[in-house]
């Protein structure tokens, strides 16, 4: 599915999606273990997953708070 893109404002050269004129974002697309999707792009508008060519599963970053070890899991130095 091709969405046109409103203002191309935001091209970036030598990306095949700003060439054709497609709604698309450069963010990545994380989905949460319990379900909610968010953009690593701040300007993002639409957490579509059509419009996001890289996407990820937080459980794939060290850095969610979704996935991240509880305390206890950690030995406390004294």
């Amino acid at each position: 599915m091709a969405f046109i893109v409103s203002s191309s404002a935001t091209a970036s050269p030598g990306c095949r999606d700003c060439a054709a004129d497609l709604d698309h974002c450069h963010g990545t697309l994380l989905t949460h273990q319990d379900g909610p999707v968010q953009c690593t792009d701040a300007a993002c508008r639409d957490d579509d997953p059509a419009r996001h060519r890289l996407q990820a599963g937080c459980a794939e970053l060290a850095y969610c708070e979704c996935v991240a070890p509880q305390r206890d899991d950690f030995y406390l130095a004294s």
